[in-house]
């Protein structure tokens, strides 16, 4: 024995479909092609509500993978070459060590305010390196998103200033937001890797 419908559900049933098809067309068919029919349209309707309960509810956002290359400042020369991502700096600079015999290469932070930029259009927003004084070097990352701990153990100075300050100072982190305010243009820089 199947599902029954009870009867006072049924004469419902017919009552709403009134407005929809005329009273002919459902006395046609048989209260089972009615209810095929009904099933048919709830059960689609409950399948596109799934999808876009799925699609809405998935992140648009891509995943962010940690490139291969990083752009890097020479010290000695003002000039930007090419190191791994994964190097915190200093890093050896294609112009040698520095005056007190260090590595010249630190990290840069380059910017643009075109979109596909020429060599050019693309300038220093600011240096980091890691704080020679903080202990924990294996707690250091490269990775920006996550300020609090990024600014940990950082110094960070515009290309022009002559002291290194700490990134999680009220000073440090007024370098790394200044970057980021639009020109006079109302252009907000673009983050530029090699």
């Amino acid at each position: 024995m199947g599902f029954q419908i009870p009867e006072l559900i049924k004469i419902e049933l017919c009552r709403a479909f009134e407005g929809v098809f005329n009273r002919r067309r459902i006395d046609r068919y048989s209260f089972g092609e009615g209810l095929k029919i009904f099933m048919g349209l709830l059960l689609s309707c409950g399948l596109i509500a799934l999808v876009l309960v799925f699609t809405m509810g998935r992140s648009t956002e891509p995943e962010w993978t940690s490139p291969e290359q990083s752009w890097f400042y020479d010290q000695n020369t003002g000039e930007l070459f090419k190191g791994q991502w994964s190097e915190l700096g200093p890093i050896e600079a294609p112009s040698g060590p520095n005056k007190k015999g260090e590595p010249a290469g630190i990290r840069a932070h380059v910017y643009s305010y075109a979109v596909q930029p020429e060599d050019a259009d693309l300038f220093v927003g600011f240096l980091e390196r890691p704080d020679p004084a903080y202990r924990d070097k294996k707690s250091l990352t490269a990775d920006v998103k996550d300020y609090p701990q990024w600014a940990r153990g950082r110094l960070v100075k515009r290309p022009e200033d002559k002291q290194w300050v700490s990134a999680a100072s009220a000073e440090g982190h007024g370098i790394v937001r200044g970057i980021i305010q639009p020109n006079a243009k109302g252009q907000t820089p673009i983050y530029q890797l090699p």
